[in-house]
């Protein structure tokens, strides 16, 4: 299954090193289900609140962008686009 992997932590009080964590987990997952890794996509510091404008959420966009060519099967994990 063709796989985009997409991490993103939401504020100054988490530490950067989140996405590279939630990174490595998200690796692990697909090495084990067998899913090719086709792209990864993260944003650092940026609340769910915050939009998803390009500005506003540069991963999630270049990710969005990457899915419309076509080529993919899933997102993992699935993202939420906004926070209530």
């Amino acid at each position: 299954m063709r796989t985009i992997l997409y991490a993103r932590y939401s504020s100054d009080l988490q530490n950067a090193q989140s996405t590279v964590d939630q990174m490595a987990s998200l690796r692990e997952r697909a090495d084990r289900e067998g899913w090719t890794i086709i792209d990864t996509f993260a944003d650092d510091e940026i609340s769910g609140r915050a939009g998803i404008g390009e500005m506003q959420r540069p991963g999630l966009n270049a990710m969005l962008n990457r899915v419309e060519r076509g080529d993919v099967d899933q997102i993992w994990p699935k993202p939420r686009i906004a926070s209530p």
